[in-house]
Order: C-alpha cells, then sequence, then structure tokens
C-alpha cells in the first residue's frame, strides 16, 4: 500500500512480458472412451532457456459427448443435465510434481473442494457467464440441461408436471374477479374481463417461445386423451395466446371463471442444440492459483481418475430418478479428448538462483452426522498452519453409483422433493479451534419454507465477507444460489504465528435428525516450496508447511 514507486525505472514498461502462447500437451496413456478410467493419467512438460509458464493462465480443455442410450441427442424428458463442475467429478486425487517431488496435492474429495475453491474465490458474475460457459458452473438444473438438449417440445415438457416449480417464474394471469378465459380448438386462448378488471396486454407479458402452465386440466386437454398441462406458445395478441396443437387438439369449451394460479408462465432457456461438448477446466491444485511465471524445471500433473462403475454417473445429474449408462439404459457418455494447455511466455534465462512458491491448500475431511436432534460434535485433525476453515453438510450418497445425489452440491436428500432443503434446517453452529469459538455468539440459523422463515442471511452474508466476494466488482453469489449449490459456513481465522494448533471441533444442530447426512469440514492452509536451479537445471525441490 505504501511501496511508491520512487524512479522511472520501477514503472512498467509497455513490453515487459514477450508473446504468451499455448503449447498442448497430451497424457502419456490414451484417454479416449472407455479408456478414460484405466488408472493414473501423468501430463508431463518441460521448460528450459527463455521458456516460463505461468500456472494461472493454464488450463486443461475436455471434449465430451453425451446421448441417449440409442445413441441421439437427448431432450428434456430424459430428465438428464451435465454435473455442475463436470469434469472435476470426473477424478478423485490429483497430485502436482516437479522434478518429481510434490508441491500441491489433493488427496479425496476434488469435486467438493473445487467447487468450494470457484464459489470462495469468484464472482457471480464469474460462477453465472464464463464459469457456466466453460465448466458447467451454473446453479440451476434446467440451465444445464439445456446445454445438451434438442430443441424443446410440448412434449418434451411433460417431464415438468408434478415438478413445474423449478422453473415456474411465478407469473400468474388471474387479473380480477369475474374474468374468464376460453379456449379453441385451433390453440387459441382467449381472456376476456367478464365483468372484472381489465385484462393488461398480453404482449408485454408472453413471447413466443414460452411455455403455459395450466392447473386445471379441463382448461387445456386433448381431445385424443392424454393430459398436456404445458404449451409452447406460438403467437401471442392483445388479449389472446395462441399454443401448440401438436400434442392434440384443444378442447373447445366455453368460458369459465378464471381462478388464481390458473395459469402460470414457465420459462425454458434456449438451447445449445448439442450432444458433444466442450469444457475448460483449471485443476484446483495450489500450483494454478500463481498468477506470475515459473521459469525452467521439468513439471508433471498426476489426475487419478474415478472408476470405471461410477465416473460416467458422476459426470451427470438427474432430478426424477436415478440413471444408468449403457446402450439400452438411460444415457452415453465417452470422452472424446483430454489436452493440458500450458501458457509459455518468453522470458530472461535463468542459470542459478532459488525461489520460493506460496501456496495455499484446501483438504477436506468427512464425517458421518448422527442421526439425532441435540447438539452434536466432530473432531478434526488439521494442519497447524491452517489460516480458514469451512463447514459444509452433504448426502451421504453423493459419490455413489446414483445420479440424484451431486458431489459439487452441499445438499441432503436433494433428490426427495420433500426433503430437499434438510441441510437448511441447521439451528445451532460453531467451530472450536485455536482458542476460539466463530462464531461468537453461536450460529442459529434456519429457513423453514412452511414457517415462512428465512434467518439464513447472516451467516450467508458472513462467509462471502471471509471469503472476499462481497466485495468483487461482480458481486457474491446470491442468497438464492448459495441455498441452491448448497450453503457453506466459511470463517478465516487469524492466529499468532506461534500457535500450532491441530484439533478442530464442529458442532451443530439440526431442527429434525439427518439420514444419509456427512459434515465436511474444509481447512485452508499454507505451504511453501523452495526451488533451486543451478546452471539452468533445476536440482532441487524442498516443501514444508508455513
Amino acid at each position: 500500500m505504501f511501496n511508491l514507486k520512487k524512479s522511472a525505472s520501477e514503472l512498467t514498461p509497455a513490453n515487459s512480458v514477450g508473446d504468451m502462447k499455448y503449447v498442448q500437451y497430451s497424457t502419456q496413456r490414451t484417454v479416449v472412451g472407455d479408456s478414460f478410467s484405466n488408472g493414473t493419467m501423468h501430463i508431463k512438460y518441460t521448460s528450459s532457456g527463455r521458456k516460463w509458464w505461468v500456472p494461472k493462465r493454464s488450463y486443461i480443455r475436455m471434449r465430451v459427448s453425451l446421448k441417449d442410450a440409442a445413441g441421439a441427442q437427448l431432450s428434456l424428458a430424459n430428465d438428464i443435465a451435465p454435473n455442475m463442475n463436470l469434469v472435476a467429478n470426473l477424478f478423485q486425487s490429483m497430485e502436482f510434481r516437479i522434478n518429481g517431488q510434490v508441491v500441491s496435492r489433493i488427496s479425496d474429495y476434488v469435486p467438493q473442494i473445487d467447487t468450494l475453491h470457484k464459489r470462495l474465490t469468484k464472482s457471480k458474475s464469474w460462477l453465472e457467464s464464463t464459469g457456466a460457459s466453460t465448466s458447467a458452473m451454473h446453479h440451476s438444473f434446467n440451465k444445464r440441461q439445456t446445454l445438451i438438449t434438442s430443441n424443446t417440445t410440448s412434449s418434451d415438457l411433460n417431464i415438468l408436471d408434478g415438478n413445474y416449480g423449478g422453473n415456474n417464474i411465478g407469473l400468474d394471469f388471474t387479473v380480477g374477479a369475474a374474468n374468464t378465459m376460453s379456449s379453441a380448438a385451433n390453440g387459441v386462448i382467449t381472456f376476456a374481463a367478464g365483468g372484472g378488471a381489465a385484462i393488461p396486454a398480453l404482449t408485454g407479458i408472453v413471447k413466443v417461445g414460452d411455455y403455459l402452465y395450466f392447473t386445471d386440466i379441463d382448461a387445456l386437454q386433448p381431445t385424443n386423451g392424454g393430459e398436456k398441462k404445458i404449451r409452447r406458445v406460438t403467437a401471442v395478441g392483445a388479449a389472446t395466446i395462441t399454443v401448440d396443437t401438436a400434442p392434440g387438439l384443444l378442447k373447445v369449451s366455453g368460458a369459465r371463471d378464471l381462478l388464481l394460479g390458473d395459469v402460470s408462465l414457465v420459462k425454458v432457456e434456449p438451447t445449445t442444440n448439442a450432444d458433444a461438448l466442450e469444457f475448460i477446466w483449471q485443476p484446483c491444485l495450489s500450483i494454478f492459483n500463481l498468477d506470475h511465471a515459473l521459469p525452467s524445471g521439468n513439471y508433471e500433473l498426476v489426475l487419478q481418475p474415478q472408476t470405471s462403475t461410477v465416473y460416467k454417473q458422476l459426470a451427470i445429474e438427474s432430478v426424477l430418478g436415478a440413471k444408468v449408462p449403457g446402450a439400452g439404459n438411460d444415457f452415453t457418455l465417452s470422452v472424446v479428448d483430454m489436452y493440458l494447455y500450458v501458457a509459455e511466455v518468453e522470458g530472461p534465462r535463468v542459470d542459478n538462483m532459488s525461489y520460493y512458491i506460496d501456496l495455499n491448500e484446501i483438504n477436506c475431511q468427512r464425517r458421518d452426522v448422527q442421526a439425532a436432534t441435540g447438539l452434536l460434535s466432530e473432531e478434526f485433525t488439521v494442519s497447524p498452519s491452517t489460516h480458514a476453515l469451512t463447514l459444509a453438510f452433504q448426502d451421504s450418497r453423493a459419490g455413489s453409483s446414483s445420479t440424484l445425489y451431486s458431489q459439487s452440491k452441499f445438499k441432503v436428500a436433494q433428490a426427495d422433493v420433500a426433503q430437499a432443503i434438510k441441510e437448511t434446517n441447521l439451528t445451532r453452529m460453531y467451530i472450536k479451534y485455536a482458542g476460539q469459538n466463530k462464531p461468537q455468539p453461536d450460529a442459529d440459523p434456519s429457513f423453514k419454507i412452511e414457517n415462512a422463515e428465512d434467518y439464513m442471511v447472516q451467516r450467508y452474508t458472513d462467509s462471502v465477507l471471509y471469503s472476499g466476494t462481497y466485495f468483487s466488482q461482480g458481486g457474491a453469489e446470491t442468497i438464492n444460489e448459495y441455498r441452491e449449490r448448497g450453503p457453506y459456513y466459511h470463517f478465516a481465522w487469524p492466529k499468532e504465528q506461534s500457535d500450532r494448533s491441530t484439533r478442530v471441533t464442529a458442532h451443530y444442530q439440526f431442527s429434525a435428525g439427518l439420514a444419509n447426512a456427512t459434515c465436511l469440514l474444509f481447512s485452508h492452509f499454507k505451504k511453501a516450496a523452495l526451488i533451486t536451479l543451478e546452471n539452468g537445471v533445476v536440482t532441487n525441490v524442498s516443501v514444508e508447511e508455513m
């Protein structure tokens, strides 16, 4: 803050960095198709002379084919979406080596750590734009689903009958008592005042391509049988809406009273119309957080994929039922290719030098939550250099073969609509470490739809304040996105440098006992790597916790 530049030589020149380019590196074994899960992947590369590489600008590109069981493009009716942060879900551990020495490692829980890291360090704007476009980071299942589905039709949307609440934006066409609605066989639905309030201009409310959800099935029932309560809008007038009749002709009916909630507007995102997707993903290893270049060295990225029995299921998410991969089942998934792209720049030649790399590691530990309603506690052992802690809860079935439970979300029983927010029934929580309790006093959050109660704002605010995303120009994720991805409770933990405490106790209490739940503790700690070069070659790498 107070380090002013005192001479012209300290100013940054216009051309301080040479031309940056990307160099493609492949794994030492094939990862295409069913070979993806066949053991550890090694990606090696070497820089020397004037070649430097920039970790923060390097990334993995993966291409994935995702289709239905017959090899055709998926539709909304298939109830399949790319899992949030898809690529991270394909790996169970990873590490980065310099001259064969491990400098950064994640030994387990890669999807949980990777997703938390992005939520702690990236703004809402990044998560919903770049992250959603490159890594399927969008919180909404429906929006991720449109990345892989074909152009939607009315029949595709039968899946929303009984589950439409996830898409319904709550716009009702009730405009006053005694208003009426009538339908014709040609798909024209007419709204009339009928003695009630004037009908607003529908052209300012509904657009062609929107969908209408009809609560009263008699108001819009095909003459050929079968209930199609959702119809695509094909034309809009001042007081009329024309809907698609492909699922069947509309029953001709006389005018009837327009009741509260009879008709709701359903917004469905435009589809990408692709069954082969490209993902850009940067591993959450701390080496990739460095925004400065590194000189000569022999570098190696080591990735351990999930096993052949689960990795395809872990790549996707479903809502209405568990999905099984393979021909004749629900979907097919195949990795088309995967490459590491290393950002290289021209820099000064380094012959003899010793330098430090500052690393911020994240470790995750898991404990089963006891199905009890009293105050519970779990103990964990962390690094003495821990400077922050994060607590979250997740369904114990996440990481299994079921597509109903995502490792990228801190949710419990997310597949059961009636229990979809069990993790938000937290009524008391605090963490004890290094002689400090946080928060102080104990947290008393809860979010109960049935009681119209939302006491999570303080916990949300503290978490985004401690992470720093509160101050980001792009803002932090909203509280609803925070809940949809699953709440986390993050605390910075400054302490005396001489304090080498390693014991953490997490205390928590839920309003009702949680079944199939786990408690996740993430510890954020510091490491340093000392790299020594002699005659342009790395001769020593030593790593220690700070």
